[in-house]
C-alpha cells in the first residue's frame, strides 16, 4: 500500500494517524517507499504467473527480497518466504525452496509458540525438501552430471491459493 492508502485505512479502520518513521518521513522518502512497494507488488505478480521461467523467477525473487528487507515488517518477509518456497518447489529447485523454508521458519520462531502447527508444518516441509534435494543430487551423480531436474517452466502450480498468501503491502 502507498502512504496515502495506509493512512486512509488506519483512519477508517482504527481512527488512528500513524507517525512512525516512514509516515513521518519527508515526502521524497515516502514517494520512494511507495515506488518500492509498487515494484514489490509487480514482482510478486510476475512470480505468481505460471508462465514465468525459472531464470526470471530467480531474478524476480532476489529483487523482491532485496527491496522487502528495507520496506516491510519481518512478518511480511515471512509471508514472501512461504510463497517463494512453493514457487521454487514447483520448479523442482529444492535448494531455493529450502532456503526460503529455513528463512520462513526463522521468522516464525521469532513470532510464534514453538508448538504452533505452522512451525511443526514448516519443519516437516523442510525435512521433505531436504530429502527431495538429496534424491535429486543422488540421481545427478548417477548420471554423472550436475542437478538437471530444475524445470525451466512450471508444469502446474501446487496450489494457486498458496501463492496468494503473500500480498504486497
Amino acid at each position: 500500500m502507498t502512504y496515502e492508502e495506509r493512512q486512509a485505512a488506519l483512519a477508517v479502520n482504527f481512527d488512528f494517524k500513524c507517525t512512525c518513521s516512514l509516515c513521518s518521513a519527508s515526502e521524497a522518502l515516502r514517494r520512494k517507499s511507495d515506488a518500492n512497494r509498487k515494484k514489490m507488488h509487480d514482482l510478486w505478480a510476475k512470480l505468481q504467473d505460471p508462465d514465468t521461467s525459472h531464470a526470471d523467477a530467480v531474478k524476480f525473487a532476489d529483487d523482491l527480497y532485496f527491496i522487502a528487507r528495507g520496506e516491510v515488517p519481518d512478518a511480511k518477509i515471512r509471508e514472501y518466504d512461504l510463497g517463494l518456497m512453493g514457487i521454487f518447489y514447483d520448479f523442482h529447485d529444492y535448494a531455493r525452496a529450502i532456503r526460503h523454508t529455513r528463512d520462513a521458519l526463522s521468522w516464525s520462531e521469532l513470532f510464534e509458540n514453538p508448538a504452533e502447527d505452522s512451525l511443526v508444518n514448516l519443519r516437516a516441509n523442510l525435512q521433505a525438501l531436504e530429502g527431495l534435494k538429496e534424491a535429486q543430487e543422488r540421481a545427478a551423480k548417477q548420471r554423472g552430471g550436475e542437478v538437471s531436474t530444475i524445470m525451466e517452466k512450471r508444469e502446474e502450480p501446487t496450489d494457486a491459493a498458496y501463492y496468494g498468501q503473500a500480498q504486497s503491502m
